[in-house]
């Protein structure tokens, strides 16, 4: 069985952001940072407490309608042939994911689409989806539309699970995400990384200079390449190409199956 070494940290990483400002959802815009450039960073989740000390007075915790810990699911699909994973594995300069996405504090639920083009920006768009109806005539077309891929075409490949804290810069467009207690799930098979925390920082401007930023470059904290679908499917795929994977793979230690 899995050891759910989430519980103490979720506490200590709770009183810290107690202490820091909060902005609410509504107060940002609604489709901020849809468009955006992203850098991510790996580190312990034992750091997480001592970086949201660090920048507490620079940056604002978001809430969202009550709740400053948010769990998300994602459900990820692709093509027989996995299509977005390949085009990712082969560091393909456009490349996408298709998920549906399920906020767990509000129950919300959407479509998405996210990519990435040729000068490193990422675009999501996505739909608001109701899992009860599933798949609609809207939903194809958006599919078809964005991704030439028809929902026929289509099957479910991954499942994530991870607890994440939302940040705003309180003077420049910035958003900060820090994700943790990751579970990945495939036909009943499931994996955890308890010790590992995803930050993304995402900004409008892809040389912007920030808090955040700055601090991870003092402790020697440097950007990562890391894509929860695309390390979820070389785990849990056991057949699958993964050979530009397996550094970022090597590093996830301790990892735990059950």
């Amino acid at each position: 069985m899995l050891v759910n070494a989430a519980l103490p940290l979720f506490e200590k990483i709770s009183r810290q952001i107690d202490k820091m400002p909060v902005i609410s959802i509504e107060e940002l815009e609604v489709n901020g940072q849809m468009n955006r450039y992203d850098k991510k960073f790996l580190f312990h989740t034992n750091r997480i407490s001592e970086i949201l000390q660090t920048i507490q007075h620079r940056y604002a915790v978001i809430d969202h309608h009550g709740t400053k810990i948010n769990g998300y699911k994602s459900e990820y699909f692709d093509t027989a042939d996995l299509t977005c994973y390949l085009e990712h594995h082969n560091q393909r300069s456009k490349r996408f994911k298709i998920r549906i996405r399920t906020y767990e504090n509000s129950g919300k639920q959407f479509l998405e689409i996210k990519s990435k083009n040729n000068k490193k920006l990422t675009k999501k768009k996505r739909r608001p989806y109701n899992s009860q109806q599933g798949v609609t005539k809207e939903d194809h077309e958006f599919l078809l539309e964005h991704t030439g891929i028809a929902s026929s075409k289509l099957k479910t490949t991954l499942h994530t699970e991870y607890k994440r804290i939302s940040l705003s810069n309180l003077l420049k467009g910035e958003r900060v995400t820090i994700d943790f207690d990751l579970k990945l799930t495939l036909n009943g098979r499931k994996i955890a990384l308890p010790d590992l925390a995803i930050a993304e920082m995402k900004n409008s401007n892809r040389h912007t200079q920030t808090a955040f930023g700055q601090f991870l470059h003092d402790e020697y904290i440097q950007p990562s390449s890391f894509s929860k679908y695309c390390i979820g499917m070389a785990l849990l795929y056991p057949d699958i190409k993964k050979n530009n994977f397996k550094e970022t793979i090597r590093n996830l230690n301790p990892v735990s199956y059950e």
